[in-house]
């Protein structure tokens, strides 16, 4: 027979604390793990961001990892907690790190200031009201190509006018280092732009009043210095409306309705899915061509109504054609004046009102293709203004 001996009470007694802290010390460490590791963060958060979600800042040390931006100030062996993505959450938490960012209004001391930018913190900060992830959205998850988790150019122009802000406001010591990044070739072709705008092709743009693609033209084996100033002012558009025309309309090799797809929608009165309208009573007489006869020498209202004038009273067209645009005119203005207004616009329902109100405006005529059909729209963004504007009982 095994003889088991007894513990001694006092044996027990020393222990017994070691005995208590094991499962307490398993449990911090798992509540540690699963606040703390950022693995474990990616294991849902991929699927917001994708597999790069969590690649290596170019900016922060390797310590500082998800709970010091996104959780509440917390202390050695304790597990962070309440994490929030919320600007104020993170910024507060940027300056625990940063409190002196508040007061610098120099360029000093910033390593990572490559550009050597001149961005005064202080200004920004005490009197405009800015807070750090205005600017600073990208310093850890940086979806750009390239990554630099530096603010982007994209967010200064939130604020700052693109067309009439000098690159010398923000880049004075640095202009010959900007300028020494940017092609100089005769020709730039599309694999130079792409090692800084890698994927802008896939981007559709508004030129013109057209939405301009760019697979066509790169497959056409158009260069980007065709287009694009390279030299003076990075990216300057070059050709205006009159040189595009000269390619797309003196030798058409396609209809209108391939990139005129909003204008053709809505003389047919099918811009907006559930708002069914019937084509314009000129739909099934003329063609596109019949009143834009003059296109491919420059397009402008007054070469339209020269052409009305082949079938219809100069004077009475004209009124007509005023009389409608500026009826529409209004009316989507008001609409935009009060979706403006509106606090929330988070909501489907705003959603969709944003959404009529950028049809009206991408189409372009003002109505003129089809106006009861305009008309209808505007009805149908009223309606909805009314009941986001009307409190609940």
């Amino acid at each position: 027979m095994i003889h088991i001996p007894k513990l001694k009470l006092k044996t027990f007694l020393i222990l017994l604390p070691f005995l208590l802290s094991v499962p307490t010390l398993l449990v911090l460490a798992l509540e540690t793990f699963t606040t703390s590791n950022q693995q474990f963060c990616l294991t849902c958060h991929y699927q917001m961001w994708g597999k790069d979600f969590l690649v290596e800042s170019k900016v922060h040390p390797d310590e500082v990892k998800c709970p010091e931006c996104h959780a509440q100030e917390h202390y050695p062996i304790i597990p962070p907690k309440d994490f929030s993505a919320h600007p104020e959450r993170v910024n507060e938490n940027c300056m625990r790190c940063h409190s002196t960012m508040t007061e610098k209004g120099d360029n000093q001391g910033f390593i990572y200031n490559v550009m050597k930018i001149k961005f005064p913190h202080d200004m920004h900060i005490q009197d405009i009201g800015a807070i750090c992830t205005d600017c600073h959205y990208n310093v850890k998850h940086d979806k750009h190509v390239p990554q630099t988790n530096r603010p982007r150019m994209e967010a200064c122009f939130a604020c700052h006018d693109q067309k009439t802000t000098s690159c010398l406001k923000c880049h004075p010591k640095g202009e010959h280092l900007l300028l020494s990044l940017l092609p100089k070739h005769e020709t730039v072709k599309k694999e130079t732009c792409d090692r800084c705008h890698e994927g802008f092709e896939e981007r559709v743009q508004e030129k013109y009043d057209i939405r301009f693609k760019h697979p066509g033209h790169i497959a056409a084996g158009i260069d980007c210095n065709v287009c694009h100033e390279n030299k003076n002012r990075h990216g300057t558009i070059i050709k205006q409306r009159n040189d595009c025309l000269g390619c797309h309309h003196n030798e058409v090799k396609r209809d209108c309705t391939y990139c005129h797809k909003a204008q053709v929608a809505m003389r047919m009165g099918k811009s907006v899915p559930g708002i069914q309208g019937s084509p314009d009573k000129m739909a099934e007489l003329v063609d596109c061509s019949i009143c834009h006869a003059g296109i491919a020498d420059g397009h402008s209202i007054d070469a339209v109504k020269e052409t009305c004038t082949g079938c219809h009273d100069g004077q009475e067209v004209y009124q007509v054609l005023e009389d409608i645009q500026s009826e529409i005119t209004a009316g989507l203005e008001d609409a935009s004046m009060r979706y403006d207004k509106l606090e929330d616009k988070s909501s489907a329902e705003a959603k969709a009102v944003a959404e009529l109100i950028d049809i009206l405006k991408r189409e372009g005529s003002r109505g003129f293709h089809n106006p009861p059909y305009a008309r209808e729209i505007l009805k149908r963004l009223d309606q909805k203004i009314v009941v986001l504007t009307t409190p609940s009982p």
